[in-house]
């Protein structure tokens, strides 16, 4: 149940975080083109508002919870030979986001320096990067789900086969399959 509650955590957290960086980036282009100085300050306003409460909030709450989870999974997931490696994919994935973040944190910096205007074709590419990278990371983790539920299914069949006091054997020889022993006392 807390694993239920974790994963619920960390959803909220990317979701907030992803949220908060998207808009963060297009109220970044907007702030980049505009001319009057009380429309600016305002931007900036909204900028660090959205960044720092909603993005980079949600950064640490998805990061905590997703470590958490990690360690609670005994770094099971970090098996490619088990689960396939579907999770390095979407780690890489959040690895990308996180040099992201930051790359929005030294634009943002760069345009609250600055007075003059300036192209948001910037601004407007991390957006587009930032979707395009929690997409790929939302289907990274389908493969991810599939195979640690297939690898608690096998877990589940070989306990219930030690418990019930079997063993099966696998193709003989002769050609034959599943073929149930009792095991010995």
């Amino acid at each position: 149940m807390a694993d239920l509650w974790l994963k619920v955590f960390h959803l909220v957290g990317l979701i907030f975080w992803v949220g908060g960086l998207l808009v963060t980036t297009r109220i970044c282009a907007m702030h980049a083109v505009e001319a009057e100085a009380i429309v600016r300050t305002r931007y900036a306003a909204l900028e660090k508002r959205f960044f720092w409460g909603m993005g980079t909030a949600g950064l640490l709450v998805a990061l905590i919870t997703g470590l958490w989870l990690l360690v609670n999974q005994g770094f099971g997931p970090l098996d490619a030979a088990t689960v396939g490696a579907g999770f390095h994919i979407k780690l890489t994935f959040v690895v990308l986001l996180i040099i992201l973040h930051f790359m929005v944190m030294g634009g943002l910096k760069r345009l609250a320096d600055t007075q003059e205007t300036g192209p948001a074709g910037k601004f407007k590419a991390y957006h587009v990067i930032i979707s395009v990278l929690m997409l790929a990371t939302l289907i990274a983790v389908f493969p991810i789900r599939q195979a640690m539920e297939e690898k608690k299914s096998i877990e589940n069949a070989k306990e219930a086969a030690e418990k019930a006091g079997t063993t099966e054997t696998g193709t003989s020889e002769g050609g034959t399959t599943g073929v149930q022993t009792p095991s010995k006392p």
